[in-house]
């Protein structure tokens, strides 16, 4: 449900502070394995992070191509 997409956004957006505070990135690769409404909901509280790289998986080819570019 939507309470709870908004507690996993929450708790991915807080780790990924974390990190930047840490490693003080120029950009970031994001790769996540979930529902296209967790990319949505993540993009909306994206502000005030670097640049991020999102990419899809693409099952018939194996592989990760990027998609979306945040920032």
């Amino acid at each position: 449900n939507s309470a709870d997409a908004q507690v996993a956004v929450q708790a991915i957006k807080m780790a990924v502070v974390q990190a930047v505070g840490e490693f003080n990135p120029k950009a970031i690769d994001l790769f996540i394995a979930g529902p296209a409404a967790l990319a949505v909901a993540l993009g909306h509280r994206w502000n005030a992070l670097p640049t991020t790289q999102l990419y899809e998986f693409v099952v018939g080819e194996r592989r990760y191509v990027p998609t979306v570019k945040l920032g």
